[in-house]
Order: structure tokens, then C-alpha cells, then sequence
């Protein structure tokens, strides 16, 4: 279907990777995903499952985390 939004967005992907203590170069490396894909993800665009997969994974968090609208513990 044309226009249809492919993926879904990850707005506390920036959040997560900072508490865990990772540049985004350094993210990209252990997720296998590019560096430039986390820079636009952080910037609002929508991820593909498998690309929240392998940024769960290197973050040891759950999708559900990265897709969620707030971190628990955040004020």
C-alpha cells in the first residue's frame, strides 16, 4: 500500500543507550546496526523489528522498553 509507514518508532532509544554508557558508535558496533540507523532512529524515525531486536539485544533491555513513551524510574 503506498504511504503505508513501515516500522515503528523507539523514543527511548536514545535514553537507554546513554544510561547504559554507550556513544552511538559504540552501540552501532555491538548491535551490528549503523550508526547513521541509530542517529535517525533518535531523531524520530521508525525502526524495523528486526533492527529493535538486535538494539534490545546490545542494550539488554526489552523491545517493549525501546518502544515504550517513558523509561520507569524517569520523573
Amino acid at each position: 500500500m503506498a504511504g503505508t509507514v513501515k516500522g515503528v518508532p523507539v523514543p527511548q532509544l536514545a535514553t537507554l543507550r546513554r544510561k547504559a554508557g554507550f556513544s552511538q558508535e559504540e552501540l552501532a558496533r555491538r548491535s551490528g546496526v549503523g550508526r547513521t540507523t541509530i542517529y535517525r532512529l533518535e531523531q524520530g524515525a521508525n525502526a524495523h523489528f528486526y533492527t529493535i531486536e538486535k538494539l534490545a539485544k546490545a542494550l539488554r533491555t526489552s523491545r517493549k522498553r525501546l518502544m515504550s513513551d517513558t523509561v520507569q524510574g524517569e520523573e
